[in-house]
């Protein structure tokens, strides 16, 4: 008989992680897919040669570890049938086991047939890598210089650096709410913190809002210090969701290279989130574990069983590691002080944003669900979580992240032989009442609106920060006051994009600034809209054309 090869195992095992791949392709960076494939092949042949040692028989060695793989990858997907599940995959790996290991004919025709069914998995998945690959516009470096260069303005012509320079904080609080929505939605009274801020001296835009509603455009968008609109067709693939060309934005940015040509030297903490994960930091910063998982292998590890078994067994979990990497960060932010060269220095906090891992007080809280970094909206209509429970939750996780950024400022101010410039802000809102693909059944004001707050020791000018500055504004004011640029300040303006179309935007500004109230009812109930004494009919929303 014929002899076939027996690579169908290791086709059942790097499957999984290409399919999920496939499903979020031009949101997570193909290196990512290095370490969990390399893991699952090593697994596989380690398995396949103790199974083949034992039953002498390739074939059968094979096929158990196939089933042993399509079982394990597939666990999370039915896991909220948590005891069934494991009964019955269980019962299913002996039975397959115990028969595979009894049969007395030849596997070799099923060694054949699994490859077959392996082979058309793993080529639907490449060829739709493929295809996004031709079809879509991919970013590379130059791409993103040209992007950069191509915002340059007349600012940059006429440039002093102030002496000493100063260090520049940079510190994202991933879906801080501005103090009017905490104080409407979320009957949380913000003051105590706010307060802090101006006592120490900094200035709170209490009418700020984030320029767009997803944390890799505002990011890009603010280090740029430009609209993204103008790139759309350009350099951005009006068409697509890859955000990768923003990746590129973010990590060659205008300010980084500007500050770079100043003498700085640009430090980043790790977020375990691809978009602001900038490793070719001149200062890249990461807990010293001995490896972390970011949002892709995470995601990954979700649709297997050990997160369960490390739940069981009390060992370190997804959730132990995310809080961990926030205090790492929360607690080394201030060694930066110390550096003997100017820095520049990017943080970004996934707090108070889900998952919810925070107490008020700091203690340990483990959601009962899976770990990943949905939030809002989301986590309501796929009953993680009610309403009530996600408005709760995240008022604890932002009181201790009030608490824990309190400690940061202190520590930070009294390090710092010369003083420093220090951001504060949230890239968007908690977004509970986000649609992602009906802007006109979200509330624009709880999605866009931010905690946006400057020290600027010095050489604060009041006429330079105003109450509706927004984030793409920032560093325009930074270099006009302490490097002496010549920058005009842009327009405040909000934009929303869905989540299959990141670069289809939509002008929100007014549905920001000029809320419907009307549209919460579906999500709160009648009661809070009656309390309301603006009442506004829905806004048609059209497609904003290029920012001029």
């Amino acid at each position: 008989m014929k002899k076939y090869p027996v690579i169908h195992l290791f086709l059942f095992g790097i499957y999984p992680a290409l399919f999920l791949f496939t499903h979020n392709i031009g949101q997570i960076a193909p290196g990512a897919l290095i370490i969990p494939l390399s893991i699952v092949i090593g697994f596989s042949l380690l398995f396949l040669l103790i199974l083949n040692f034992f039953l002498k028989d390739v074939h059968k060695a094979c096929v158990i570890v196939s089933l042993f793989l399509l079982l394990f990858f597939s666990y999370g997907h039915f896991s909220r049938y948590l005891v069934i599940v494991s009964a019955l995959w269980g019962l299913i790996f002996f039975a397959g086991t115990w028969l595979t290991i009894k049969i007395k004919r030849d596997l070799k025709l099923v060694t054949y047939f699994l490859n077959i069914v392996a082979s058309v998995l793993v080529g639907i998945s490449l060829i739709q890598v493929g295809a996004y690959q031709f079809g879509t516009y991919q970013f590379k470096k130059e791409h993103a210089s040209q992007m950069v260069r191509g915002g340059a303005d007349k600012g940059e012509e006429k440039t002093e650096s102030p002496q000493p320079l100063p260090n520049i904080f940079f510190i994202i609080l991933d879906a801080y709410a501005r103090e009017d929505v905490l104080r409407e939605l979320y009957n949380y009274n913000n003051t105590e913190f706010l307060n802090f801020l101006e006592d120490k001296g900094f200035f709170v835009a209490n009418q700020s809002m984030s320029n767009y509603c997803q944390t890799s455009l505002t990011v890009s968008s603010c280090l740029n210090m430009r609209y993204l609109n103008d790139l759309v067709g350009k350099y951005l693939p009006l068409e697509s969701n890859t955000k990768q060309p923003l990746w590129g934005l973010i990590r060659r940015s205008r300010v980084f290279n500007f500050l770079k040509q100043r003498g700085y030297k640009i430090a980043s903490f790790s977020s375990a989130i691809e978009e602001t994960e900038i490793r070719n930091a001149d200062i890249y910063i990461k807990p010293e574990w001995a490896w972390t998982l970011d949002g892709f292998q995470s995601e990954l590890l979700n649709t297997t069983p050990v997160p369960v078994l490390l739940y069981l067994f009390r060992t370190t979990n997804l959730f132990d590691l995310h809080r961990e990497r926030i205090n790492h960060t929360l607690d080394h932010l201030p060694d930066l002080c110390s550096q003997p060269s100017p820095v520049f220095v990017f943080a970004h906090l996934v707090i108070p944003h889900p998952p919810f891992v925070f107490g008020p007080k700091g203690e340990k809280r483990d959601p009962n669900s899976k770990f990943d970094h949905h939030d809002g909206d989301w986590l309501i209509r796929k009953g993680r979580l009610s309403r009530e429970q996600y408005k709760k939750a995240y008022v604890d996780q932002l009181v201790y992240t009030n608490k824990r950024v309190t400690e940061v400022i202190e520590s930070i101010l009294s390090r710092s032989e010369n003083p420093p410039i220090i951001l504060l802000f949230g890239d968007h809102g908690p977004r509970s009442m986000t649609k992602w693909e009906e802007p006109d059944n979200t509330y624009m004001k709880e999605n866009l609106t931010i905690l946006n707050a400057y020290y600027l020791p010095k050489r604060q000018q009041p006429s330079q920060l105003y109450d509706k500055i927004t984030p793409v504004n920032s560093f325009r004011v930074i270099f006009n006051q302490y490097f002496d640029t010549d920058y005009e300040m842009l327009s405040d303006e909000a934009f929303f994009s869905t989540a299959n179309y990141c670069y289809k935007f939509y002008m929100m500004t007014d549905r920001v600034r000029n809320p419907n109230t009307e549209i919460i009812q579906d999500y709160m109930g009648t009661d809070l809209v009656n309390q309301k004494k603006l009442k506004r009919p829905l806004h048609k929303i059209s497609e904003t054309g290029p920012e001029k």
